[in-house]
This record gives C-alpha cells, structure tokens and sequence, in this order.
C-alpha cells in the first residue's frame, strides 16, 4: 500500500484551521480597536436611537454598528465568515449615508471611516499573510 505524504493528517489540517481562525480574528479584533479609537467613530459605536429617528427603520434595512460588530466578533459569529464581517463593516458606513443628507458632517464622518476601513482592511486583514498582528 502507498502512503499518501501530500495530504497532512486531520490532527494537523484542525490545528492549521484553528490557528489560522485565530490569526483571523485577532486581526479583525485589531482593525475594528483601530477604527473604533478614530474621533470620527464616536456616533458609530451604537445602534441608532430609533426613539429619536424614528424613520431611521423605514430607510435603513438592516441597522449596524461598531459595537454591535464588536460583539459578534467576541462571541465567535464571524469565525468562519470574513465575509460577513466585511460586510457588517461596510453596512455601517452604508446606512450611514444613506439616512443622512450627502455632505452633511456624519455623511462626511461616515465616507472617510468607509475609506479608512477599506484601506485597513485590506492591509490589516485580508493581504496579511506573515501572523503577526500590525501595530
């Protein structure tokens, strides 16, 4: 019988997997710390009062918010799913400027965190391959 050395073992592909799932979220936890700490983020931290705007849920479909991101990132919800959490990340930003007048000092606030958090994402997140966490 031949053996086959090019696949690994299960043991090693679940260890590279959580270690891999690990890096992941360890950067995610970094790239959201940054975005959160940038003094434009202050409105974005969470839910939109709905008491206050109340057309807020007639405009935007599916409300986000940094802090709610934060917490669906420490409870493991984006743990196979980068994706989504891209996702959530834009979603903020989004509806964001959808609500808000063009121009006006949130919609501002809102468009450069969205280039921001682009830029980070890719560098932070997706392009970095060597496991450390940069800081």
């Amino acid at each position: 019988t031949a053996i086959d050395t090019a696949s690994p073992s299960p043991v090693v592909v679940q260890q590279r997997t959580r270690r891999e799932r690990w890096q992941m979220e360890q950067r995610c936890e970094h790239f959201l710390s940054r975005i959160m700490e940038d003094s434009y983020a202050d409105g974005f931290s969470e839910p939109v009062d709905t008491t206050e705007y109340d057309d807020y849920l007639s405009v935007v479909e599916t409300p986000m918010d940094l802090g709610t991101i934060q917490k669906n990132l420490a409870n493991g919800e984006y743990e196979r799913d980068l994706r989504a959490f891209r996702r959530d990340v834009k979603l903020v930003w989004h509806n964001c400027k959808i609500y808000n007048v063009h121009g006006s000092g949130i919609w501002q606030a809102a468009d450069y965190l969205d280039k921001l958090s682009a830029r980070l994402m890719k560098a932070w997140v997706l392009d970095f391959e060597d496991g450390q966490v940069p800081y």
